[in-house]
């Protein structure tokens, strides 16, 4: 029986060594991909990828062992989506799926083929200026603003790279916003829509704000549902999720709730790109929103800009 305990513990070691490990990788995979080292993060996140799957070899919790196995595989579809970049496909793809689709769903699919034209040097001049004017009505914010001023500049040398026949990958545009109530976080989300549009990255410049309320439902698949009505009135925007630390909350205390779900189908289709994909705004207190992003390794992999919102100086 002492030898069987140990054997256990022996086990439990390995797996939680090979878990952490994994872990790490991963965690490095994502500051090369944030960072644009797709080559590396290719890498890495296959590498983080094998030591998960082994370590499941050893891992006797059921409720580990599917957590480990969904992360083994998210970050599989990351590397096979930068794969594709890389070979000039375009990083992520557009969601698969049957025949039978309605009609509006066949158009949609069809305006997606359709790239407008690049952005001349006088129209992202003017895109540049317009940010910079807006940014510059704003009270205070000014590390926000000066991240919103290097967006700006980064995703019109992406575009100027483009059109010089560059190959660049769609970039991961998704973000989170920390800071207490009435700091200027769903000022700054219209703003970031607005820039998104002008420059063509997407369809749209309209905001979709929710909370968990909206999101989640009270019965088994409802939540899913409810949730993917809601992607589907931001495709083409930005869908901000406001409080988004309280879709966790409860999972993180053991508490049964449908939460779950709602990240599930937002995870689902935040490595898509293209002007017609959903941009992802996560807000909330500085503390609770570090709590979300670790509580699922896939969600922080997919959020690459970080604004924190001072309060006001009086």
């Amino acid at each position: 029986e002492i030898s069987a305990r140990r054997r256990g513990l022996a086990l439990l070691a390995m797996a939680n060594d090979l878990r952490d490990k994994g872990i790490e990788i991963a965690n490095d995979a994502v500051r090369d991909d944030n960072a644009g080292n797709y080559e590396d993060a290719i890498n890495k996140y296959c590498k983080a990828a094998e030591y998960l799957m082994t370590a499941t070899k050893y891992e006797k919790n059921p409720v580990t062992l599917k957590t480990i196995r969904e992360k083994s595989l998210e970050y599989v579809q990351r590397a096979e989506a930068l794969k594709q970049g890389l070979a000039g496909k375009g990083a992520g793809g557009k969601k698969a799926g049957g025949g039978g689709g309605s009609k509006e769903e066949e158009e949609e699919s069809e305006d997606d083929d359709v790239e407008p034209e690049p952005l001349t040097e006088e129209q992202l001049a003017k895109a540049e200026a317009e940010m910079k004017e807006e940014l510059s009505k704003l009270i205070g914010m000014e590390s926000v603003k000066k991240q919103m001023e290097q967006l700006c500049k980064q995703l019109s040398l992406d575009i100027r790279r483009r059109a010089e026949g560059h190959n660049t990958l769609d970039a991961i545009r998704h973000m989170m916003f920390t800071g207490n109530p009435g700091v200027g976080k769903t000022t700054v989300s219209r703003l970031v829509a607005r820039l998104y549009h002008q420059l063509g990255v997407s369809a749209k410049d309209s905001v979709v704000e929710v909370q968990k309320g909206d999101l989640v439902a009270g019965y088994v698949n409802q939540t899913a549902m409810k949730t993917a009505k809601k992607i589907k009135e931001a495709r083409g925007g930005i869908l901000f999720v406001d409080e988004a630390y309280q879709l966790t909350q409860a999972l993180q205390r053991g508490q049964s709730d449908f939460s779950g779900e709602a990240i599930d189908e937002m995870m689902k289709v935040m490595n898509e790109t293209g002007r017609k994909s959903v941009t992802f705004v996560f807000a909330g207190y500085k503390k609770e929103m570090d709590e979300f992003v670790q509580y699922n390794a896939g969600l922080e992999s997919r959020i690459k800009h970080r604004f924190h919102f001072d309060d006001y100086a009086v």
